[in-house]
């Protein structure tokens, strides 16, 4: 019952907020009702506001539903997303309601499911006001963060026990919306909300708005058998609104919810070098049989409960007229069959590897994908073990195939079966190619020289390449993949960290062979003066002077460095970053060199930089001359031009002390959001540390590490100023 409703029927059949008038069990006589209006003060004008928002009218016994307060009208249905504390409203109370099932059998609160829900609660309440659940639960239109894909059919207990999982792992607020159809379309005026077209039904509106969807398998992998669903995933792999479109997968594995994330997600970047670990782990419990059953969905054959619907929406698959007869057969049912196929024989290749089960379809699956973008990590994966590249070799999509991120660290591969891989992938459009071969003891120069092979024929394509050669690598091997490097490469990531042939020489040559337009670079296991001298030369080439943003330079152990190369390369960091890190444990640098540093990083700071991580650890020649000098680079960015966000420092086992570390936090401009730092616990006594975290940066958290502390200020997650491959 909208605006237009009786006034009369209104106040005879539900509670009237603030009147006289109350409901009574089988309801008063019409005549006592029309009495009694008269003496209600007021009850015009409430009935006015009333009819304004008309989600205030509800019956009393579903108040529990919302909030005070809450309740108003919302055009547009993709606007009417659903967040987490309203679903979990839903489901409090659905712990006290006696559902009952079609044949009149009491059903138990575990087994509900959306039809029931929709039967029992969201069409009763909303059954006044003629408008949807999220209209009744809102104060304001509630644009979607996410859509969710699923069928009605499945528990809701468990939907949304996965999407709460969802939320955690995306590292979602409470309050971003998931757009579900029950909740979101007027359940009064459904065909209103959803219409002959699918392109312009509020499903496709909110597809349009969305940072991806999420589907909710239900156990038995219905949904893949409705259309709807194939719509929704037709749109999110197919059409995608946008590039980058998201596409995640969840569902129960016995008690708990898991997921399958569309490349990596928050709880997987919590840990900067493990990321491919964690998401591993937190992937492995998904269920193998749901694979399986995903390998042989046929849009086709999905069904609707409108037989219209299911020939308008295949229809659309292969751009035919809406009303015309389906095809039984279409090469855009295929490639939508195999996009779907190919999503999770990607996300389950490394599963499927580690526990046995036979490759063979997904083998098949995966080559005839037209997927863009494939990454496995057998990082973590039993040394004894391969990750059994023979296998995944004809398995790649090579014809399609942009971003590779390939982590075979710790592995028993060797040489053979990986240039056999790496010499295939000539053939593919690469833009971005990740390899990782730290540890993995079978490989020689020989896999290192087959990538930079690979290099050579990529030239022209390749972006961002992040590469961690194999420990057995000599500076010959280092010296042809500097020579290969394509130039046109904006994001570099190398690592030589435990390639121990590798001398100065090989180092210098790949800085002497940088790509000039880089904007991000990551050079782990840099040797010494020299090889900062000619990188230092390189950065000064007039592309990075402008380009660069991200520079992280790993300089760990190196005794070699020393206080003059120290300096060079200081002096000649681009004022343009936005994000410094300098890793300088155990250096043997001293207040010299170090205050030259923190002076010169002035520069990039008064020019925007916004995030700058210090390891000093280990260099027993510090004092606080050099966090006096730091601070004092701080304190020199102009007012009103701060842009600096985020400070990290180590400082275990120096000889800096309260004064310099006081003189650092008294330098902290207005807007810095986060501040760690890593200290040795006896280097400040119980006072200092009681005015640090009590005076000088209340709220502070304060983490012991054996003799080491971690004190950290402010909030760190919100910030992500590194490029991410």
């Amino acid at each position: 019952m909208g605006a237009g409703a009786s006034s009369l029927a209104t106040v005879r059949r539900y509670v009237y907020r603030g009147s006289e008038v109350q409901k009574a069990a089988a309801g008063p006589p019409v005549e006592q009702c029309d009495a009694k209006l008269p003496e209600v003060a007021g009850w015009k004008q409430e009935l006015d506001a009333l009819q304004e928002h008309p989600t205030l009218l509800m019956e009393e016994r579903f108040e529990a539903l919302r909030s005070p307060g809450c309740g108003c009208r919302i055009g547009r249905a993709e606007h009417r997303a659903i967040t987490l504390p309203q679903l979990c409203a839903l489901r409090a109370y659905m712990q006290g309601y006696d559902f009952v099932s079609r044949s009149g059998e009491p059903l138990g609160t575990e087994s509900v499911n959306l039809y029931d829900v929709v039967t029992h609660i969201v069409k009763p309440a909303t059954a006044l006001a003629k408008v949807s659940y999220v209209e009744l639960v809102a104060t304001g239109p509630q644009h979607p963060r996410w859509f969710v894909s699923h069928w009605w059919g499945e528990p809701v207990l468990q939907f949304v026990q996965c999407l709460s999982q969802h939320s955690a792992d995306r590292g979602l607020s409470a309050e971003s919306p998931y757009w579900v159809c029950a909740y979101a379309n007027n359940q009064w005026n459904v065909q209103g909300e959803v219409g002959d077209d699918p392109r312009s039904s509020a499903f496709h509106a909110a597809l349009q708005q969305v940072d991806g969807t999420v589907s909710v398998l239900d156990e038995k992998r219905v949904c893949f058998t409705r259309v709807w669903c194939g719509y929704e995933i037709f749109v999110s792999l197919d059409a995608p609104p946008f590039p980058g479109f998201l596409y995640d997968i969840y569902t129960m594995a016995g008690q708990t919810a898991v997921g399958l994330a569309d490349g990596y997600n928050y709880a997987d970047m919590k840990r900067a070098n493990c990321r491919q670990i964690d998401k591993n782990t937190r992937e492995a419990g998904f269920p193998i049989q749901t694979v399986v059953d995903a390998l042989s969905t046929k849009i086709q054959d999905a069904k609707a409960s409108v037989e219209a619907d299911r020939r308008h929406i295949l229809n659309v698959i292969v751009d035919a007229p809406l009303n015309d007869q389906p095809p039984e057969r279409h090469q855009l049912y295929d490639r939508l069959n195999r996009l779907l196929a190919g999503r999770f024989a990607a996300a389950s290749w490394r599963n499927a590897v580690v526990t046995g089960i036979p490759l063979g379809g997904l083998q098949n699956s995966l080559a005839v994908s037209g997927l863009d973008n494939f990454a496995v990590s057998f990082h973590g994966y039993p040394i004894a073990n391969r990750a059994n590249l023979p296998a995944l070799t004809p398995a790649l999509p090579y014809q399609t195939l942009k971003r590779l991120e390939l982590d075979l660290s710790c592995t028993q591969e060797g040489d053979a079966a990986v240039c056999e891989l790496l010499e295939k992938l000539q053939e593919a459009p690469l833009a971005r190619f990740h390899l990782s071969l730290l540890h993995a003891d079978r490989c020689t120069g020989a896999s290192t020289r087959a990538l930079a092979r690979l290099l050579a024929a990529r030239r022209g394509t390749l972006r961002r390449l992040k590469l961690d050669p194999a420990n057995a690598s000599t500076d010959s091997d280092i010296e042809a993949l500097a020579e290969a490097m394509p130039s046109e490469l904006t994001h570099l990531e190398l690592c030589l960290a435990f390639a121990d042939k590798v001398t100065g020489a090989g180092v210098r040559a790949l800085c002497a062979k940088l790509p000039p337009n880089l904007e991000f670079l990551s050079f782990r296991k840099l040797q010494g003066a020299g090889d900062a001298r000619a990188l230092a030369d390189r950065l000064q080439t007039d592309p990075a002077r402008s380009r660069l943003a991200f520079l992280d330079l790993d300089y760990w152990g190196c005794k070699a460095l020393g206080d003059a190369g120290l300096m060079y390369l200081a002096e000649r960091i681009p004022c343009g970053l936005r994000v410094l890190k300098l890793q300088l444990h155990d250096t043997a640098t001293t207040d010299v060199g170090l205050v030259v540093a923190a002076e010169a990083i002035g520069k990039p700071l008064r020019c925007g930089l916004v995030q700058l991580e210090l390891s000093l650890d280990a260099s027993e020649a510090i004092t606080d001359e050099t966090l006096k000098a730091l601070a004092s680079s701080i304190g020199s960015i102009p007012p009103g031009a701060r842009t600096f966000k985020h400070l990290h420092i180590g400082l275990n086992r120096t000889r800096a002390s309260f004064e310099g570390v006081k003189a650092l936090v008294e330098s902290f401009p207005e807007g810095l959001d986060y501040f760690d730092m890593q200290i040795c616990m006896n280097q400040l006594s119980d006072a200092e540390w009681d005015m640090l975290a009590l005076e000088m940066l209340p709220g502070c958290n304060k983490r012991a590490n054996g003799s080491n502390c971690e004190f950290s200020w402010g909030t760190q997650d919100r910030f992500d100023y590194g490029c991410t491959f």
